[in-house]
């Protein structure tokens, strides 16, 4: 049963978005991308990501380092699924590109947002050092 008492609508500035369904188990959203337009690039650290284009054409720009996405476009009925791990963000070319997309119901904990001037860092952080007192410092 959805948790949800009416839907979400959020305006953005490449288009909008709706959620429609929020349960235990996912999370159900109607995504429209103006002409010509992109969303930021996000990366989901535990979440499959699927979609349907219900309306116009999707690029998806996909892969496994942020600086090296690979461009994937989806006709009217094409599906796609973006696994845990991989940067992603979505594209319309000429005209509007109308999808629905489902994921884990975790909203606001999974999707982190990579500025596209911000380098990432892909390895752990280093363990730093801490230095041994000497007979001087005493």
């Amino acid at each position: 049963m959805s948790k949800l008492t009416s839907n979400l609508f959020a305006k953005k500035s490449w288009g909008s978005e709706i959620i429609w369904a929020l349960t235990d188990e996912y999370t159900a959203k109607t995504i429209e991308l103006s002409q010509n337009s992109q969303s930021p690039i996000f990366v989901n650290t535990s979440k499959d990501v699927c979609l349907i284009v219900v309306g116009g054409k999707l690029v998806v720009e996909c892969g496994k380092f942020f600086d090296a996405l690979e461009l994937h476009e989806l006709q009217e009925g094409w599906s796609w699924i973006i696994p845990p791990g991989m940067f992603y963000r979505y594209k319309s070319m000429d005209k509007f590109a109308r999808f629905i997309q489902i994921s884990n119901p975790d909203l606001e904990n999974t999707a982190v947002y990579v500025a596209p001037t911000v380098p990432v860092e892909t390895k752990p952080p280093r363990k730093t050092r801490t230095r041994k007192k000497s007979k001087k410092d005493a």
